[in-house]
Formats: structure tokens, sequence, C-alpha cells
């Protein structure tokens, strides 16, 4: 079962300089990323995830693929059981992300133990090792940034953690609330769905907040291509056609997966709908 009433996915920056002038003037240690931790247990026997990513959709969704796999075998996570979390993470991912977000990287951590990344993440393994699935703290930081240098030290850490994402597991229903900082300003709203009679299970619910994420950035990426090409500027570095289209099409997709889900699971919005994804309705 899960072990949390509350998922949190936080946006993380931690930092660390040495004081030590032969390490040089470059951090030790150097990480920005979306972060989720959560338990799973099975039997008296508890596990500790965490779900790192590049960007929120894609984080959430992994999140989502991560607690399926959990769902289908509690045993998944058990030493010497074998899956092909490339591909579980690839089956996550848009054909507009696989084309135009290549390098778009993810990672899972068992007990602080890397099971899963698709790039190099030296930073990011000793934080999390140190960490072994618990809360990054200073201490966390430093002695992450003592095994990055090769040894102890006296060092500066720079931490800031800032609350993206809450998912509230409650009886009859899920809630989704959602604190997002564009363009300066911060939006915050939140939508519950309803458990139901056929038992909306939790991977759903993340993969729908997952799209309504999805959604905002790229009607956020259309509304600047629509700036762009009403102020056009020398200056501004053309987008292609095709990625234009490609990104029409996906956000079309995004809005119709949110008004199904929302048909189906008697959804409810506080204190209400973004404006955006009003605008965007399918016709009746």
């Amino acid at each position: 079962m899960i072990g949390d009433t509350q998922i949190i996915m936080s946006r993380e920056k931690v930092v660390v300089m040495s004081d030590d002038r032969e390490d040089g003037d470059m951090p030790v240690l150097s990480i920005r990323s979306n972060r989720t931790a959560f338990s799973l247990s099975h039997g008296n026997k508890t596990t500790e995830i965490v779900v790192r990513g590049q960007n929120l959709p894609g984080t959430v969704r992994l999140t989502a693929a991560v607690i399926d796999a959990y769902i289908i075998n509690e045993t998944v996570f058990s030493p010497g059981y074998i899956k092909d979390w490339k591909s579980v993470w690839t089956r996550t991912r848009s054909e507009y992300d696989l084309r135009y977000n290549p390098d778009h990287w993810a990672a899972i951590y068992v007990n602080g133990e890397s099971m899963f990344s698709n790039a190099p993440l030296e930073d990011i393994d000793a934080l999390e090792e140190a960490a072994k699935g618990g809360e990054i703290t200073g201490k966390v930081a430093l002695r992450a940034a003592a095994k990055m240098a090769g040894h102890p030290g006296s060092y500066a850490v720079d931490h800031e953690s800032q609350m993206a994402i809450v998912f509230s597991v409650i009886k009859s229903s899920y809630k989704v609330s959602i604190l997002l900082r564009q363009t300066g300003e911060t939006k915050s709203f939140a939508f519950k769905m309803l458990r139901g009679k056929d038992h909306l299970k939790l991977p759903t619910v993340l993969n729908s907040a997952a799209n309504v994420l999805e959604s905002m950035n790229l009607n956020a990426f259309l509304r600047r291509v629509q700036a762009q090409a009403n102020s056009r500027r020398a200056t501004d570095e053309p987008i292609p056609p095709d990625q234009i289209r490609s990104a029409m099409t996906r956000y079309k997709e995004l809005i119709g997966f949110i008004y199904a889900y929302e048909n189906a699971h008697a959804t409810e919005w506080f204190p209400d709908k973004p404006e955006f994804l009003k605008e965007a309705a399918p016709e009746k």
C-alpha cells in the first residue's frame, strides 16, 4: 500500500560551495530539479521512493508509472526483481516530447539507491544516497558534498525547496493542489476527483494533473509564438513551423484528455477552473 496520505512534489535547488581553495570556485554540488518522495509498504517492509525530473509534467507522469507498477506487483522494488524502467519512462512521454525535448531526463531512487536514470546525474545520485529517501536537509547536502569532493571540509550550503504540487488521498476522493510561478506571478488552483464506484486509482489522478501542467506549458508556448508573430522582431529566433503544428496538435489532445477525465470522474475545481481551460473547452 501507499504509506502516505499526501504526496508532495517540490522544486528544489541545492548548491554547495567549498571554502577550500583547492576545490576551486565551482560548486561541489549543484542541483536544480523537481522531486517527489513517498513511501510504499509491503507486509512489514517499507520502501522509500524518490522520483526526480527535469520538468513538472514528466516528473508527475513517471511518479504515476512507478505507483502503477507497484499496484500491479507489490514486489516490483524487491532485490533481484528486474523491470525495464527505461521503457516505462519512454511510454510516459508523448511524441511531441520525444521529438522536441530529446534530452528530457528523469530518475528513480529506491532507499537512496539509483534504480533508473537516463542521464549522468552524479550530484543527484550523491544527494539521494545521503538522504536515503528522506528529507533533503543541510546535513544531507554536506554529506553528499563531502563524497563529491572526496574529502571532508568546510562547505556553504544554499538550499531552497518550493512546494509545487500536493496530492491528497482522501477516503472518497483525491485532491490535487497546484502552485505555479509563471512570468513573475504565482498562481494556485486545485481540483478534486471522486473515487466513485469504479474505484479511481491514484495514477489516473496523477496523469490528470500532468495533463493540466503540460497543457499550461504548451498554452504559454503558443502564446509566445503568437506574440512573436505579432511583433515580427528580427532578433527573435524563429520557431520551426512543424514544431508549432505539433504543439497545437498535442495541446488539443491534452484538452480532450482533461475534459474526458473531468466528465468521467465528477471533477470539482477550486477556486475556479483555470481561464485557459475555460477558453479551450470543447464545443458541446
